[in-house]
């Protein structure tokens, strides 16, 4: 029997990309189809319409939710909201500048998963514009372990950094295993214009607020994560 899975996806001014992500989606056998449902995130976007009306060409079931106010790197929250909202299961988090194939997602329904594991896949890039790397925040985890850890800490919202303490404390609950033959495509700004999130710094002061905001959780023993998905938001679709 396949296994069935819940996409989520944060979104932010990704028209394009998510044009993409589409057609990619809707190229997946109607089999495949019947086993996926995405839950889209989109995480203020200034441009409160243009997932919705791309999402109306969607083929696969979809939930499409809005943060309403535009927080400087949440996608830990973004994350956190689609995750609950998705409920019980296998989570499949990535990024919108992350194609899952059709022959991958093929082979992940036919995986024998086990809750007390993590997943992670290669991932290569179009154009060839960058060595093959996997991505860390792309993975596929049983909603039981997301949230044994609190899912992500929304502490780090506001700057750029949290992934590694979350994936350290996943690791604990879930170990890492890596499926090197799944092939995920990643692309970048040659690619697709607005493959990724250029408009909040990423190395400068959000960067050091990050450092500093990690030190500070570490000194207090303030570890956890707690008081998810504390901002305003809507269901759109």
């Amino acid at each position: 029997m396949s296994l069935k899975i819940k996409m989520i996806y944060p979104y932010y001014e990704n028209p394009s990309m998510l044009n993409l992500q589409v057609r990619n989606w809707n190229s997946y056998s109607d089999q495949n189809k019947e086993n996926v449902e995405l839950f889209i995130v989109d995480d203020g976007s200034p441009d409160k319409t243009a997932a919705q009306s791309i999402l109306k060409n969607c083929d696969l079931k979809y939930q499409l939710y809005r943060v309403i106010p535009n927080i400087p790197w949440n996608q830990h929250g973004a994350r956190n909201l689609g995750a609950k909202q998705a409920g019980k299961g296998w989570l499949y988090m990535s990024d919108m500048d992350i194609l899952l194939p059709p022959k991958a997602l093929s082979t992940l329904l036919d995986y024998p998963v086990q809750t007390d594991h993590h997943y992670t896949f290669d991932r290569v890039f179009a154009n060839n514009s960058r060595e093959p790397k996997y991505h860390c925040n792309t993975f596929l985890v049983h909603n039981t372990k997301y949230w044994e850890i609190g899912g992500y800490d929304e502490d780090y919202c506001g700057t750029y950094g949290g992934d590694g303490p979350f994936l350290r404390q996943l690791e604990v609950v879930a170990s890492r295993h890596h499926i090197n033959y799944i092939t995920l495509v990643g692309h970048e700004r040659d690619s697709i214009n607005d493959a990724n999130t250029t408009e909040w710094d990423r190395y400068g002061p959000m960067k050091d607020a990050y450092r500093d905001r990690l030190k500070q959780k570490n000194k207090e023993g303030d570890t956890k994560s707690k008081n998810q998905i504390r901002f305003e938001w809507e269901r759109i679709v």
